[in-house]
């Protein structure tokens, strides 16, 4: 047979021939016999077989498999944009609501408070200090709904403006304390984008170790300098030049050197699946780093 034997295959008296698992295809079998005296007929006789293809090994049977595969693949893309899209919306209500409603009552709160305080001048000082604590934590209430409201915002996920409200807290914060910071930012992550959790923790941990270097440090330079390591990770450094604490005294959690605040950061950067490590002696100033996969 033309394309499986090499050469004459002998097949005795038998007057059949078995080829087992023969693709689909035309095939052409050829067959010689000889008579009782010995002699061949030279000709012979040719048999076309043609094997027809089960329906599943059929071109149009494999144009709709991918047909159907390339859908699927687009469905299922266009479902999940649809959702994220769905949920960027969610936040983005979320945030909203919240600025609106409780933002709002709450300014209100605080606004009331200094009101209150500045017509109550003969008051009892029992009053005069919970009023004083009420307007103390409806502006700490405020502050926290603001962080909160710009993480739930889907149009801050960008690295750039993460960057930029870390740059106007750390200004707002340190150089009312005669303090210079110094803000270095590798171009090559504007245009990274973080998630939403990703976000939250790695602003907190700054906004944490901003507030304990201007409560505790002493510092007159702060440093901020974001980069990007070669496997991708990005690396926040935070460095002052002020009086630096043992290491040790915060782990144990010297309240007075914000031990709970350096608990906090750890916990944050462990959810984010990131590394921090805070280096430090008594004047020798300290550095803080924090690497996150992205």
């Amino acid at each position: 047979m033309d394309g499986i034997d090499k050469d004459w295959v002998m097949c005795g008296n038998r007057r059949f021939v078995n080829y087992p698992d023969l693709k689909p295809g035309t095939y052409t079998l050829h067959v010689k016999a000889c008579n009782s005296y010995g002699v061949w007929n030279e000709t012979g006789i040719s048999k076309t077989i043609f094997i027809a293809a089960p329906w599943w090994g059929t071109w149009w049977f494999s144009t709709l498999a991918v047909l159907f595969f390339l859908s699927a693949v687009y469905l299922l893309y266009r479902y999940r944009l649809a959702q994220q899209t769905k949920l960027l919306t969610v936040r983005n209500n979320i945030a909203s609501d919240l600025h609106d409603e409780i933002g709002s009552t709450l300014s209100s709160i605080s606004l009331s408070s200094t009101v209150i305080q500045r017509k109550m001048q003969d008051a009892n000082p029992e009053v005069k200090t919970l009023l004083q604590q009420i307007g103390n934590n409806t502006d700490n209430m405020m502050e926290a709904m603001s962080d909160i409201v710009w993480t739930i915002n889907a149009k801050n996920d960008h690295f750039e403006n993460i960057v930029n409200r870390m740059r106007a807290f750390a200004i707002e914060i340190m150089e009312p304390l005669d303090c210079t910071v110094h803000f270095n930012v590798n171009e090559n992550l504007l245009n990274l984008k973080l998630d939403m959790k990703q976000r939250k923790n790695l602003y907190l941990i700054f906004k944490e170790a901003v507030n304990n270097a201007a409560k505790y440090s002493g510092c007159k330079n702060f440093w901020v300098n974001f980069s990007r390591r070669i496997d991708g990770a990005v690396m926040l450094q935070l460095r002052d030049d002020g009086k630096g604490f043992s290491v040790s005294d915060k782990e144990n959690g010297n309240a007075s050197m914000g031990g709970n605040g350096l608990y906090n950061m750890h916990n944050r950067a462990a959810e984010i699946h990131g590394k921090l490590t805070i280096k430090s002696d008594p004047d020798e100033g300290t550095t803080l780093e924090l690497f996150i996969s992205a």
